[in-house]
């Protein structure tokens, strides 16, 4: 049995962070037919430019679409009016802009797109294998501006991508008996489940029909545990050492930031952290 979570105290109290009116703002609505490996989505952005500088174009990071047949962009619009003025190449999505974004002002951009999610690599993280999908990095994200845009070419180790400070909000539909892992807790909107991080890099989840689940709480800090038949002993103490972590460090550095942590059994070589979310090796379980 787990010990008694820790009592409620400031130093172990996640920060409240609604969302910042200058922050870059993501809506997504994704529909994931788990038996089929696909995600239907519809994604609002709104972007603000912070940068000083006027723009004549915004490019967006679509990692994706560096796997073979996965990305599909069925439309995107701009404040409203179909944009047709982009390319997509690679991992980077450029869009030319009819007018300028002045330094201060906000636009819109919609996009919808499908996902053939592919199957993951023995070295891979995204994507899926027998009883588990992996979304990460799976959505068109604004990259951020630092005298130009910035987006590295990936490399075989390591992480390339950098991030703007945003605030998400992902409303999810799939099959009943899917159980979802996520950066943040889920909450009913209608016939979605809506998951809403603010102030984070990106918005992880897994999905899978075989996910066991345990939790704690630190203060009001809800860690979940999600791993399969057959690994209790080790999903219970990955708990515990996550409960420990967020104890320590929101005593010795900040509270931390946002209102749960998951996680995650995963069938990759390593570990793999994202904001509210941690993928974990089987190897490590066993």
């Amino acid at each position: 049995p787990l010990p008694a979570s820790p009592t409620t105290d400031p130093a172990t109290t996640a920060v409240s962070t609604p969302g910042n009116s200058s922050r870059t703002n993501y809506i997504l609505y994704a529909t994931l037919d788990f038996t089929a490996h696909t995600l239907s989505v519809d994604e609002t952005i709104r972007y603000y430019n912070n940068t000083g500088a006027a723009l004549s174009d915004i490019v967006l990071s679509v990692q994706p679409n560096l796997y073979s047949n996965t990305f599909v962009l069925n439309s995107i619009s701009q404040d409203g009016a179909a944009l047709t003025t982009f390319a997509l190449n690679d991992q980077r999505l450029g869009l030319t802009l009819p007018q300028q974004l002045q330094p201060g002002s906000a636009t819109t951009l919609t996009l919808s797109f499908n996902l053939n999610i592919p199957q993951k690599s023995s070295t891979g993280i995204f994507g899926y294998d027998f009883n588990q999908v992996n979304l990460v990095e799976w959505y068109p994200m604004v990259v951020p501006y630092i005298g130009g845009w910035v987006l590295h070419d990936p490399i075989s180790y390591g992480e390339h991508l950098v991030y703007d400070s945003s605030d998400i909000e992902v409303n999810l539909k799939t099959d009943s008996d899917v159980i979802i892992a996520a950066s943040a807790p889920s909450e009913p909107n209608g016939e979605w489940a809506r998951y809403r991080l603010y102030g984070a890099r990106t918005f992880a989840l897994s999905a899978s029909k075989e996910f066991i689940v345990t939790d704690t709480a630190v203060g009001d800090v809800v860690i979940r545990s999600y791993y399969f038949d057959g690994y209790q002993a080790a999903g219970d103490a990955m708990l515990f050492a996550a409960m420990q972590a967020v104890s320590i460090y929101s005593a010795k550095f900040a509270p931390y930031p946002y209102q749960s942590l998951a996680v995650v059994q995963t069938d990759i070589h390593d570990g793999q952290e994202y904001d509210g979310l941690v993928l974990l090796a089987t190897d490590f379980y066993g």
